[in-house]
C-alpha cells in the first residue's frame, strides 16, 4: 500500500507560532522583523517576514518591501567586501617564499 506523506508540524513549531503571535498583540516598537529576529535566533530577515506575514501580522504598505531591500543590500555589500579582501591580499606574505626547504 502507498500511503501518502502529510506534512504535520512539529510541537516546537506550533509553539514557536504561539509565542510569536503573543509577541506582535503587545508589539510597540518600529522595527518587529529587527525584534522577531533577536527573539528566535538563526531566523533570516526573509523568513521572519514570511512567518510574520503567516501569523497574520499586518506590515505597513512599504516596510516589507523596504526590509527585503536592506537586507539584500547588505548581503551584496558582505559579498563585495569579501571578494575585493580576496583580490587585494596577496598569496605569500615578508615571511614566505617560494624557497622553502624543510628541515632535515
Amino acid at each position: 500500500m502507498l500511503y501518502a506523506k502529510i506534512r504535520v508540524k512539529s510541537s516546537l513549531t506550533i509553539i514557536k507560532n504561539q509565542i510569536a503571535k503573543l509577541l506582535t498583540l503587545g508589539y510597540k516598537g518600529n522595527n518587529i522583523v529587527k525584534d522577531y529576529r533577536e527573539h528566535f535566533r538563526g531566523v533570516d530577515v526573509a523568513c521572519a517576514v514570511r512567518e510574520l506575514r503567516e501569523i497574520g501580522y499586518k506590515f505597513e504598505l512599504d516596510y516589507e518591501k523596504n526590509v527585503l531591500n536592506a537586507e539584500s543590500a547588505r548581503i551584496a555589500h558582505i559579498h563585495r567586501e569579501k571578494e575585493k579582501k580576496q583580490q587585494s591580499e596577496p598569496y605569500y606574505n615578508d615571511f614566505q617564499d617560494d624557497n622553502f626547504q624543510p628541515v632535515q
